[in-house]
């Protein structure tokens, strides 16, 4: 990994832990769905793909989720 990639990786994870959190486990779901879209981008470069369907089909799955947490304890 380059030093330029190794920033951008200690940028995103300092960005994620000062995010409110919203509910238990929130800012791990957005780190996830983060990484989780550099691994479609990243497999879009070695294949052609449904970049953007695949995108949007993690933001749901992470909305979802945090709808149901929410639910679960209410709002803040």
């Amino acid at each position: 990994m380059s030093i330029g990639d190794k920033k951008i990786v200690h940028t995103i994870i300092k960005e994620c832990n000062d995010l409110d959190q919203k509910c238990p486990g929130y800012r791990s779901a957005i780190l996830d769905l983060i990484t989780d879209i550099l691994a479609i981008e990243r497999g879009h470069q070695v294949s052609a793909t449904r970049v953007q369907q695949k995108v949007n089909d993690k933001f749901r799955a992470t909305g979802r989720w945090l709808a149901a947490s929410r639910q679960k304890v209410g709002p803040k």
